[in-house]
C-alpha cells in the first residue's frame, strides 16, 4: 500500500504540479478505500503513456487483491485514484 501511495503522489506532483493534492482514506463495506486527487495540469487519462507508473500501481492493488479505477472529473476540475482493498477478516 505504501508503495502504491507514493507512487500515486509521484505522478500526481511530477506530471499535474497540482496546487492541491489530497488523499483520503475510508473504511467502507470490508475494504479500505483509498481515494487520491489533484486539480493540477489536467489531461484524459485515455491520453496517458503507458509506463510503469500507472501499470506498476495498477499492480499493486491487484497484489492486494483490490481494484483501482481514474476518474477524470472534467466538470469539477481535477483527476482522481479510486483504489478499493479488501480487509483481511472484515465483516
Amino acid at each position: 500500500m505504501t508503495q502504491f501511495l507514493r507512487e500515486a503522489v509521484t505522478n500526481a506532483l511530477k506530471h499535474a504540479q497540482p496546487s492541491r493534492l489530497i488523499v483520503r482514506f475510508a473504511r467502507e463495506a470490508g475494504s479500505l478505500q483509498v481515494s487520491i486527487s489533484n486539480d493540477g495540469k489536467i489531461q484524459p487519462p485515455e491520453t496517458w503513456q503507458a509506463g510503469t507508473g500507472m501499470g506498476g500501481m495498477a499492480a499493486r492493488i491487484r497484489t492486494l487483491h483490490g481494484e483501482l479505477h481514474i476518474q477524470h472529473l472534467v466538470q469539477q476540475g481535477y483527476v482522481r485514484l479510486d483504489a478499493a482493498i479488501p480487509l483481511l477478516g472484515a465483516a
